[in-house]
């Protein structure tokens, strides 16, 4: 968490220092430190970095899948069909780690995998159900 002189400046006002002096602000900057502080991540939340790898993951997963299968344009229900096929398969590796003997190295495969063809899923809705943008 930041500092109150760091959020003091952030604010554009490093010239105030932070003390008990500044009588007539002080009640607000307390508040706006209070506001700013309840509004950050909490501490579960993962880093930037980790959750930016975890997207370009899925993301090189979207480009693989494109590759193999070119542009999809399924209907609702086939996708669902689609996608629960990949959960299928999530399931198996999490079973298959449990009872198995198998490590979660494929079980967190198949997540990647599952989330690519969501976002496959999405990708079509956006091509074929949202009207076109308005022409300029």
């Amino acid at each position: 968490m930041k500092s109150k002189e760091e959020i003091l400046r952030e604010f554009g006002c490093p010239e105030i220092p932070f003390n008990e002096n500044v009588t007539m602000y002080y009640p607000a900057i307390l508040s706006a430190m209070d506001e700013y502080a309840s509004q950050q991540a909490p501490a579960s939340t993962p880093p930037v970095s980790a959750r930016e790898d975890v997207f370009n993951e899925i993301k090189q997963e979207r480009i693989k899948q494109d590759a193999k299968w070119g542009e999809q344009n399924h209907a609702p229900a086939d996708w669902l069909m689609i996608l629960g096929e990949e959960v299928g398969e999530v399931n198996k590796a999490a079973l298959e780690a449990k009872f198995g003997g198998k490590t979660l190295t494929e079980y967190r495969e198949e997540l990647v995998q599952v989330a690519a063809v969501t976002v496959a899923m999405i990708e079509c809705f956006d091509r074929n159900h949202l009207p076109p943008p308005p022409s300029k």
